[in-house]
């Protein structure tokens, strides 16, 4: 019986770990084509005088927000665990805090690269569309 337990603890490990690999996919793929969509309005905003740090700070503003906003309803729809069938473990704040700091941490590595490249998009964009895209770096990434 122990020994079941232990192979369904490292079964569960291996899913929980898949799950986090396919969500980063996931978020570098939504935060590349983020930035495809954005250079155009970046480069104008350099145009007018923005800083490649404050389009980088705006940028990240955005990204923690929607990761703090995903936290919290994940922490809300976890409370209304007496809603479902299934008897749940007791929602905490510790729980809560462990899963939010990982949600945020694969945010940031993942997205933060794409974004990166978005702060670098040079003013001259605005006429010529081959200019300021990713570089191959960037896509490797």
């Amino acid at each position: 019986m122990r020994a079941t337990l232990d192979r369904t603890g490292r079964l569960l490990s291996l899913v929980s770990l898949l799950a986090a690999f396919i969500s980063a996919v996931a978020l570098a793929i939504a935060a590349r084509r983020y930035v495809q969509s954005h250079l155009d309005a970046c480069a104008v905003m350099k145009c007018l005088g923005q800083t490649q740090a404050a389009q980088l700070k705006l940028s990240l503003f955005e990204f923690l927000l929607i990761g703090l906003t995903a936290a919290l309803l994940g922490g809300l729809l976890g409370a209304l665990r007496d809603l479902l069938v299934a008897g749940l473990p007791q929602p905490g704040l510790i729980p809560w805090l462990s899963g939010a700091a990982a949600g945020l941490v694969l945010l940031l590595g993942f997205a933060l690269p794409p974004l990166l490249g978005l702060a670098r998009v040079p003013p001259l964009r605005i006429l010529r569309r081959d200019a300021g895209g990713q570089p191959v770096s960037a896509l490797l990434v």
